[in-house]
């Protein structure tokens, strides 16, 4: 397997994405290679020419998607113009976003037993376990430093605040619909309803946690 993402080929990432929705669909022990091959239009000997088993397929899924989000983590918290609320809010809405269009991403991130973790865990843990709090971290910091957030504030603690809340959102996602009575909205209505529903949220929570009265 590869591990820079931006020298896969096309025909890798093609394959990626059919394992991911199969994944997504079914999990990873009631998806065959067989499966993954005719949804990616390729052949098993070519799967296999790429990756030795699923576990690592999974790996690569998870990677790719994982680099993905922390290069739009890091293109929100390296913006100096932008305010500490505007970060915060970016970052916010990318975990929302990544969640809703790959929801095994943070299903593995947090219910790791769910698949396979010896091969998810590595990649979990280094990219989002590690890296995204580094991020969310550095916005904290700099505005500790500006005295316009408490001093107390633990940045991998917000870090887990934002993604559990996004995780349980994603997972919980149809319960939410029922329970607010937007049954009659399309998926792409709905999805902009719950995204600015958790976003509010969010915003409010950590408003309060974070920023002196």
């Amino acid at each position: 397997m590869r591990e820079d993402i931006r020298v896969w080929s096309k025909k890798q990432l093609k394959v990626l994405a059919a394992a991911e929705q199969l994944f997504i669909a079914h999990g990873l022990e009631r998806v065959s290679v067989k499966q993954i091959a005719e949804a990616a239009e390729t052949g098993i000997t070519q799967i296999f020419y790429y990756f030795i088993n699923k576990e690592q397929l999974l790996q690569a899924v998870l990677q790719w998607r994982l680099t993905q989000i922390q290069e739009r983590l890091e293109t929100a918290v390296l913006q100096p113009a932008l305010t500490l609320q505007q970060q915060l809010e970016l970052i916010t809405e990318e975990y929302i976003e990544q969640g809703l269009r790959n929801p095994l991403v943070l299903t593995q991130l947090f219910y790791t037993n769910n698949l396979a973790p010896d091969a998810a865990n590595a990649v979990t843990q280094d990219v989002l376990a590690e890296k995204s709090p580094v991020l969310v971290r550095e916005v904290i910091v700099r505005a500790q430093q500006e005295g316009k957030v408490k001093q107390g504030v633990n940045a991998m603690q917000v870090a887990a605040l934002i993604t559990g809340t996004v995780t349980c959102m994603v997972l919980n996602k149809e319960e939410f619909r029922i329970g607010c009575g937007l049954q009659h909205l399309d998926e792409p209505a709905f999805r902009q309803q719950l995204q600015q529903v958790v976003t509010t949220q969010l915003h409010n929570v950590l408003q309060s946690i974070m920023i002196y009265e």
